[in-house]
């Protein structure tokens, strides 16, 4: 199969990373650093459905969470 033929096929999951504690000596960064990983999903979603959590994921928590979409989605 080529790339063009599996294109629009893939699942992908997309997790924006980052560290909770960054946050409070860099508060202004948490703005452009959502900015870019929205433009990295619209890039992913020209091959496949792209699933991600939306936010930044910066703690186990919301790690848990964004294994429970996957899982749930079949990613």
């Amino acid at each position: 199969m080529t790339m063009k033929q599996n294109i629009g096929d893939l699942k992908i999951g997309y997790v924006p990373l980052s560290h909770k504690v960054y946050w409070k000596y860099f508060p202004d960064r948490k703005a452009p650093a959502m900015q870019l990983a929205g433009h990295l999903r619209k890039f992913l979603a020209r091959f496949g459905t792209v699933y991600d959590t939306g936010h930044l994921v910066d703690c186990p928590a919301e790690s848990r969470k964004a294994r429970l979409l996957f899982q749930e989605k079949d990613v």
